[in-house]
């Protein structure tokens, strides 16, 4: 486990958070620019959960032992694997208290500690944003990550293309 502020923790996620996932993201504005699909049922979460509770880079995001957000990193393969994409969401009645911003950077404390062992160090660190999103590219801002440039209908969802802007953060 690890503490992001006093109320806020980082840990892997167990098979009981099922319940509070699904209801966290049942939110359609909590999945807008996710790749979670909506409606998010008990089903999803059970799935979820059981294929992807023990991914290195992946931490629910908790409040009172109950969870409130997740955030990974995902370690690319082959030529890629220097880099990580980064990627979370937080529910809807803590945005824009600064629980994001510091969730990302103890995940990047995380990764930078994880590359003192690693075989293959991650160098990169990218987020493709919606745009429409401007608060999570704040977010990233504020932890290093500088804006890169954008990607025409790069994301689809619900038949909606969006357009994203990529940000990057080189780890020394």
């Amino acid at each position: 486990m690890f503490k992001v502020d006093e109320n806020t923790f980082l840990r892997k996620y167990r098979d009981s958070d099922d319940v509070e996932l699904s209801k966290e993201l049942a939110d359609e504005e909590v999945t807008r620019y996710t790749t979670i699909p909506h409606p998010y049922t008990l089903q999803h979460a059970k799935t979820f959960i059981s294929e992807n509770k023990n991914l290195v880079g992946l931490f629910a995001i908790v409040q009172e032992d109950k969870v409130v957000g997740a955030i990974e990193y995902d370690q690319q393969k082959g030529c890629f694997a220097h880099k990580a994409i980064i990627g979370y969401w937080l529910k809807k009645g803590l945005w824009n208290q600064g629980i994001m911003k510091n969730a990302l950077a103890t995940l990047i404390k995380i990764v930078e500690k994880q590359n003192e062992t690693a075989e293959i160090k991650i160098k990169r660190l990218e987020a493709h944003v919606c745009n429409g999103n401007e608060f999570s590219g704040r977010t990233l801002m504020r932890n290093g990550f500088e804006k890169e440039g954008i990607l025409v209908k790069d994301f689809c969802k619900n038949n909606v293309y969006y357009d994203t802007t990529i940000y990057g953060k080189i780890l020394e």
